[in-house]
């Protein structure tokens, strides 16, 4: 089910009609935002020989054999890598090479040969290079599409050679309507859907997991409340907690992406938009932080903290140094 997009979902809708759909595509936004969502929606309506007209909405039949073998992820003229979740943090020529290998021949029963590679950024330069050869050269009647939440880190000839489709944050009405028609036939999650729309930032994967598992939200609000205190800690103390963070090394990203909303809250505040605070449970907390934190500086933080989490995703810094060094700018 996808939740909010109209935007592309009108576009996408258009080039189809029109017969005017592009080799590949490029789908970029935040992590959770429904990217991969609407790319198999988009996937399933391609393929179905029984699709609707319509404007708005992928009206595919969902009875067919290709709707059926598309649910499963078994068509053979469809594609996903990877296939299974992997904790490889590259995507190596090898596998690149073994996955063109399928994509490369022709449409055997549906209108389109079809494939999405997922986080297309941990393409390392030399499968990224392998892959530049498909698209520029595609197959016919092929449709390929990336995914992923860091387009920067994608070579520049691959983002040059695909349609870019950006996805943003889903607005708080459209998620709460489309939480409350996820969630209908379980009515006892209906009362937490206005929190998890606040609390996702615009991100219908994140409200779903804020609704599903109170443990997520636990640990979120306490990623919040950790931030709090290191501001009242010595800076021994906070290279304490570089330690313990080190010791959970996976959930790192996370901590930090939790951290940008604090600082968001903060810069809410300085603007009197307290209705757009996503932490309300410590909103006077962040009134205290308000004074320590000018606009400039909670900007500045924020930048620093997207730049940390960038260089720990994407380089072999050495990650004790480069939270140490961010713990200096508290």
């Amino acid at each position: 089910m996808i939740i909010g997009h109209q935007r592309i979902i009108q576009y996408l809708l258009r080039s189809t009609a029109s017969k005017n759909l592009s080799h590949a595509y490029l789908f970029s936004g935040p992590e959770s935002v429904g990217k991969m969502a609407l790319a198999m929606e988009f996937a399933k309506f391609l393929q179905c020989p029984n699709v609707k007209n319509s404007k708005h909405s992928f009206n595919y039949c969902d009875q067919c054999k290709d709707c059926y073998d598309m649910d499963r992820k078994s068509h053979p003229d469809f594609t996903i890598f990877p296939s299974v979740a992997s904790e490889e943090k590259e995507i190596k020529i090898g596998q690149i090479r073994d996955f063109m290998r399928i994509f490369c021949f022709k449409n055997y029963s549906a209108p389109y040969k079809m494939a999405i590679i997922d986080n297309a950024d941990q393409m390392t330069n030399e499968a990224a290079n392998a892959l530049l050869k498909t698209l520029e050269e595609p197959g016919e009647n092929s449709i390929l599409i990336l995914i992923t939440s860091r387009s920067e880190s994608l070579l520049p000839t691959i983002v040059s050679r695909c349609q870019q489709i950006k996805f943003f944050g889903v607005p708080y009405y459209d998620l709460e309507k489309g939480l409350l028609n996820y969630f209908n036939s379980d009515p006892s999650f209906l009362a937490d859907i206005p929190e998890a729309a606040r609390l996702s930032s615009g991100r219908p994967g994140i409200a779903v997991k804020i609704i599903q598992d109170p443990s997520f939200k636990e640990k979120k609000e306490e990623n919040c409340r950790i931030f709090l205190k290191l501001n009242n800690f010595s800076l021994n103390l906070r290279y304490q907690y570089v330690s313990s963070m080190l010791a959970k090394e996976d959930e790192i990203a996370d901590i930090l992406n939790n951290w940008l909303y604090v600082l968001k809250d903060i810069i809410y505040l300085h603007f009197g938009a307290q209705r757009f605070i996503l932490n309300i449970g410590i909103k006077n907390q962040l009134e205290n932080l308000r004074e320590k934190y000018s606009l400039k500086k909670a900007t500045a933080l924020m930048d620093e903290i997207k730049e940390t989490i960038f260089i720990l995703r994407t380089t072999n810094v050495n990650k004790k140094l480069a939270l140490e060094n961010l713990m200096l700018e508290l």
